[in-house]
């Protein structure tokens, strides 16, 4: 929060210590002017001006190019990206072919064993949005989830908001149960109604959840500059 404090009031924004961290990049990202972004470093958007053309709008949330211009923002990040996806792989700028799901997997679980910052796309929504890797082994991911939790479908508890009748079911229930295995402080306030805003802080997924989900269809890793400090 601190980090991002000066950064967000720069583009005439607040910080939420409420809620989670994500949020707090969510918002940075939606208010960054990204024509200036881009002429102020057209190599981190490959040289490309037209590389927001498939994420018009707020869905620039969702583009890891903008994810990993403001991640450079912060002091102590290396500016190599490290990208996989359906389509490529780059690792620490250098470009090789895409990888399947089991790959991506694998790539992003290293780059997080080595102290990585490590976020990625999956069809947590209808139109898929953007998620942090908390821990990460080989059988599933603790993650934290800037929408809230994600029960039944693709039902959420959203963070800022009480749960309702939909959100009690005993299906529901044993899939909150569940989501919240490592942090067990979230089910107090959902047993006895509450609104919380870190619904989706440190939820956990199993691996085949997260495959039928599409997930990893990219994932942008965030390296510490070596060089810094």
């Amino acid at each position: 929060f601190d980090a991002a404090e000066p950064l967000l009031a720069a583009v005439g924004q607040t910080v939420d210590r409420n809620g989670q961290p994500e949020g707090a990049i969510t918002t940075l990202i939606v208010h960054t002017d990204w024509e200036a972004a881009y002429a102020a470093a057209p190599d981190l958007f490959e040289n490309n001006p037209d590389w927001q053309a498939f994420h018009p709008g707020d869905d620039v949330i969702k583009s890891p190019l903008a994810q990993a211009y403001i991640a450079s923002l912060f002091e102590g990040v290396d500016d190599a990206l490290s990208i996989a996806s359906t389509y490529t792989t780059v690792t620490d700028g250098e470009c090789s072919g895409p990888m399947d799901f089991n790959g991506r997997w694998d790539w992003a679980q290293d780059a997080w064993e080595q102290g990585g910052q490590v976020s990625f796309e999956g069809g947590f929504t209808g139109s898929g949005h953007v998620v942090h890797i908390r821990e990460f082994t080989e059988s599933g991911m603790v993650i934290d989830d800037p929408n809230g939790v994600r029960l039944n479908g693709d039902h959420y508890l959203k963070n800022g908001m009480p749960p309702s009748t939909d959100h009690k079911t005993p299906a529901a229930e044993a899939t909150f149960e569940r989501r919240t295995e490592t942090n067990i402080d979230l089910r107090a306030p959902y047993e006895a109604g509450l609104e919380s805003s870190r619904w989706g802080e440190r939820n956990t997924y199993a691996r085949s959840e997260l495959e039928a989900l599409d997930a990893l269809r990219w994932v942008l890793v965030i390296h510490a500059d070596t060089q810094s400090g």
